[in-house]
């Protein structure tokens, strides 16, 4: 095997295959990154056997095919330091031969037919959504996520389709995102379960190595697939029932509702939360009229508060929410996002809504 390709380029496609790469594996082969090379293409191939990615190189110079296994933190390492405008790569009896102007660098190299297989984005019936939709998606939802414990549905967002509209949701059953977008059906009519349980880590790979304008979607039996420009994408789907998370939200009808500001609010969000020590409990949220103050009651640093205006006619009305969840919410807006807030009673879920489609319920603390 050998070739010869844009080091840049490598580097980069090398960069998203190590986000896959099961560095902790007790597997070695697992730890490494393949090196697919046919006739006139060549592809960098990496799974931990739940997530697995294919990123196809460009602009390749093939001198014979082949298949190796590279260590893609030293790889990277010894590209990092390189100027050179493109490397060779060569296979030499058991090793892989990195080449560059000023150095060469000869490494050991598993046998590649112990790898496990990584499937590649065939199917011609998917789903399509700009890459800059499907970016905001992901960032408004993989935040809310069960992070530790048991509740393996809840590590995941749940996929759903209706009609011409993706839904998705993620909840650790202390708060809830959902968002939703309108997709394309390439190729005729695209057959989707009720829920796919996408793992959110497949998701924010896709997410940062996005480079076309368009990612595209396929899930089908227990696995999905994702591909974008150059780079293709399969994970197994989360197994587990997802909670009914339609019954979480509110009734808007019988919820007092106000208009806030996303920075402005983050910032006195901040502020009060200042003095909250490991062992408070949540900010106080007042509405009076015309008002919104919250307030900390710490223990360990002192008490304060922050006023709000806000458009606030009704009866007096305290909350109690945790700064937390707010500021997961409200990171991941524009400071200049316009939200609508709704709040039924102190122990009821409170929802907020921005004005592109995008839901987050927060459940509230004991006053």
């Amino acid at each position: 095997m050998r070739l010869s390709c844009p080091r840049q380029e490598f580097l980069q496609a090398l960069e998203v295959a190590s986000a896959v790469a099961a560095n902790r594996s007790p597997k070695e082969i697992l730890k490494k990154v393949k090196l697919e090379v046919g006739e006139q293409a060549a592809s960098l191939v990496a799974t931990d056997l739940e997530v697995g990615v294919r990123i196809t190189l460009s602009d390749v110079d093939v001198n014979a095919s082949g298949e190796a296994m590279l260590p893609p933190s030293q790889v990277a390492q010894i590209l990092r330091e390189a100027n050179d405008e493109r490397l060779v790569l060569e296979t030499v009896e058991e090793s892989l031969v990195l080449r560059l102007t000023n150095g060469e660098f000869r490494l050991v190299s598993e046998d590649p037919e112990e790898f496990p297989p990584v499937g590649s984005f065939e199917s011609q019936s998917y789903l399509a959504l700009p890459t800059e939709t499907y970016q905001e998606l992901v960032r408004r939802t993989v935040f809310a996520t069960e992070k530790e414990g048991t509740r393996y549905a809840l590590g995941a967002v749940c996929w759903e389709l209706e009609g011409d509209k993706l839904l998705m949701v993620a909840t650790d059953g202390r708060r809830l995102s959902r968002v939703e977008a309108v997709v394309e059906q390439e190729g005729g009519q695209v057959r989707w379960p009720q829920q796919a349980l996408v793992p959110p880590r497949a998701m924010q790979v896709v997410e940062r190595a996005a480079r076309d304008e368009q990612v595209h979607v396929v899930a089908s039996g227990s696995e999905i697939l994702l591909r974008s420009g150059m780079v293709s994408l399969q994970a197994r789907l989360q197994e587990g029932q997802f909670p009914n998370w339609r019954e979480v939200f509110p009734d808007r009808s019988s919820s007092q509702k106000t208009e806030l500001i996303a920075g402005p609010l983050a910032a006195a969000v901040r502020q009060a939360s200042a003095l909250l020590g490991k062992e408070d409990r949540g900010l106080l949220w007042t509405f009076s009229q015309g008002q919104l103050q919250i307030a900390a009651h710490g223990v360990e640093f002192g008490q304060g508060s922050v006023q709000l205006p806000v458009a606030w006619e009704g009866e007096e009305l305290r909350v109690r929410l945790d700064p937390r969840f707010l500021l997961d919410f409200l990171r991941v807006l524009p400071a200049d996002a316009s939200l609508v807030a709704y709040f039924t009673s102190p122990d009821a879920p409170v929802l907020f809504e921005t004005e592109d489609g995008f839901s987050y319920v927060v459940m509230p603390m004991a006053l």
